[in-house]
């Protein structure tokens, strides 16, 4: 036999004048015990086998749902990031807008209040900083 140690090291050669078929050819057999044995040891790898089956698809179905879990939080700290993005853009326009009034107010004549003036020229420099070469038009 090929590849089965175990079967080749239990079986024998029945007897000539036992075998009702084929007298020609030498048949092999193994005891009822070992082949009860081997019937045995086959359920119990079987069962092994899907046990390990059902094991890797819960294994599958946990990564699966984490997997979406993290998918879903990268999907909302996205969207976060996007909301921040429209919201400093806004600030720049709204800053940009200031500094146009306060432009053209200065050429008119009208007096500004220096602290707010600073704290739009820190806000401004704060988002150049902030937003690297996108900004540049600040």
């Amino acid at each position: 036999m090929i590849n089965t140690p175990r079967t080749d090291d239990a079986r024998f050669i029945i007897p000539q004048y036992i075998q009702c078929y084929d007298a020609e050819k030498k048949h092999h057999v193994v005891e009822a015990k070992f082949a009860e044995q081997l019937a045995t040891e086959l359920a119990e790898a079987r069962a092994e086998t899907e046990r390990l089956k059902k094991e890797q698809t819960e294994d599958s179905v946990r990564l699966k749902n984490v997997f979406m879990e993290d998918y879903s939080k990268l999907k909302s700290f996205e969207d976060v990031i996007r909301n921040q993005d429209k919201l400093i853009e806004q600030m720049r326009e709204a800053l940009d807008a200031t500094d146009k009034y306060w432009l053209h107010s200065s050429a008119t004549g009208r007096r500004h209040n220096i602290p707010i003036v600073h704290k739009v020229r820190s806000a401004q420099a704060a988002l150049k900083a902030a937003g690297g070469a996108r900004n540049e038009k600040i």
